[in-house]
């Protein structure tokens, strides 16, 4: 990965945003039921969770373009970032 993480919230409602690594790219997906898309937003800069995002994109991700990115669920980095669990992961 090339290190250069880019996250954009796209979509009318804020729980859709963009991350994009280089020449992969996917989708995250915030619930209703989870973060304020502007608090996730800021967690979203937390160091712990770029990297678990970087990883996810090296397995994950598709070329930039594709049709139907891959999504991944905020609940799922909550679940593998422990600073996102317990609110330390605050920028």
């Amino acid at each position: 990965m090339s290190g250069s993480l880019e996250i954009l919230r796209i979509g009318p409602n804020g729980t859709l945003f963009q991350i994009r690594d280089g020449l992969v790219f996917g989708q995250l997906v915030v619930g209703d039921g989870d973060l304020a898309p502007s608090t996730v937003a800021k967690r979203l800069r937390h160091a712990a969770v770029a990297g678990y995002l970087e990883r996810w994109l090296s397995q994950e991700g598709v070329l930039v373009g594709t049709p139907r990115p891959p999504r991944l669920e905020w609940i799922d980095i909550a679940i593998a970032v422990p600073m996102v669990r317990d609110g330390s992961a605050r920028s």
